[in-house]
């Protein structure tokens, strides 16, 4: 009988989107983070061609003092842009913005150096600013969707999407993000004729091929999924995601030498990613191996022991098998690397209340109450509640 293999926290790639939830395969679509289109490809053009919409018959002697203004800040908001200097470009196209209200491509760049320095809310009021003044641009509404998504927002990510592929019928892009945002919601078919789309656009895409062999591990069919994921293979060589879905696929086989020399090649395409090696030991781990799983966690930690999810996931193992002196340890180094990891905090106090520490342990999980309210997540402290109720 196979064992149902939970998906665990996301690998940060890129931070687009995170959410943990359970089912047989789930590891491999969370990996799909990791294949999330960035805004840069489809969005730094708009900052990097803001011409003013100037008349060319007008003789630069012709231009009023305003058109003027206005043409030297877009020039000078360029060159920052450029150089990297993206506050000083920012502040430089806001003021430009102030000028002409009516240029679309100076707030959608303003939206792009907004998002670039992690302003999503700013850069989706700067979008859709653009967007009404330019409600037919395919890469505006893409932008939109994709700032939408850094904040959470993912039924708005969606239709921004599907609005950008309605403007644009080719835009790969937004059938890429569209697919994993589907994915995401568990929503595999529909994702699937988004990947399939963006193979009809572009059949090289093996961002859209690991999405689809994704999904077919998310719906039980590793033996489709391995196909899939092999004939990615063929465009790229030197992803660690495809050898790691591969792997993934025979673990639900219960192919475990077969699954091991997947994973093994996914470490040598990437050997330096400790992260990588986390969401090995978390396959491991749900696919029962605990000892196997703190062996890789090992590894993770000696590659860069300053990822703090390595030392939460390795303390969660040595829970399981008992060691509460190392889980303590493991889940103290996870909070100092991340004092605002709520999981980190509630384990730390579970095992202290075990160790009968329970001074130690009422203050742990006070804490991981106070985060988990301040991220809105009112179950998880309901949880932590019921146990400091025990603690009295």
């Amino acid at each position: 009988m196979k064992r149902s293999i939970a998906r665990p926290n996301l690998l940060r790639y890129l931070p687009l989107i995170r959410v943990s939830q359970g089912a047989c395969c789930q590891v491999a679509c969370c990996l799909l983070t990791g294949l999330t289109v960035s805004a840069g490809g489809a969005i730094a053009a708009v900052a990097q061609d803001l011409a003013p919409r100037v008349p060319m018959q007008l003789a630069q002697n012709n231009l009023t003092p305003e058109q003027q203004a206005l043409e030297e800040l877009l020039k000078e908001g360029k060159q920052q842009v450029e150089a990297g200097n993206l506050r000083q470009a920012l502040s430089i196209y806001e003021r430009a913005a102030q000028i002409d209200r009516g240029n679309s491509r100076i707030f959608a760049s303003i939206g792009y150096l907004q998002a670039q320095q992690g302003n999503y809310r700013a850069a989706v009021t700067a979008y859709e600013q653009a967007i009404a003044l330019d409600e037919k641009n395919a890469d505006f509404v893409y932008a939109l969707g994709f700032s939408h998504a850094n904040l959470g927002n993912q039924p708005a990510a969606i239709r921004a999407y599907r609005q950008a592929t309605i403007l644009n019928p080719r835009h790969l892009n937004a059938y890429l993000s569209l697919g994993l945002l589907l994915s995401n919601n568990q929503d595999f078919e529909a994702a699937k004729q988004a990947y399939m789309q963006a193979l009809r656009i572009d059949s090289r895409n093996t961002s859209a091929r690991m999405g689809i062999g994704f999904i077919l591990l998310e719906q039980d069919r590793p033996d489709d999924a391995i196909n899939v994921l092999q004939r990615a293979t063929q465009f790229d060589n030197k992803s660690s995601r495809i050898p790691l879905g591969i792997g993934i696929a025979h673990l639900m086989k219960g192919d475990r030498p077969q699954a091991l020399r997947f994973f093994e090649q996914a470490a040598r395409l990437d050997p330096r990613n400790a992260k990588l090696q986390v969401q090995i030991g978390k396959v491991f781990e749900e696919a029962g191996d605990v000892e196997q799983a703190i062996a890789v966690y090992q590894r993770a930690i000696l590659l860069d022991s300053q990822v703090g999810e390595a030392h939460q996931a390795i303390a969660d193992a040595y829970v399981q098998v008992r060691d509460y002196s190392s889980a303590i340890a493991a889940y103290r180094e996870a909070v100092r690397l991340d004092p605002q990891n709520a999981d980190s905090w509630f384990g730390l106090g579970k095992v202290q209340r075990t160790q009968g520490r329970n001074r130690d342990a009422e203050d742990s999980l006070k804490k991981a109450k106070r985060l988990y309210q301040e991220q809105g997540k009112g179950d998880r402290a309901a949880e932590v509640e019921e146990i400091l109720r025990l603690l009295k």
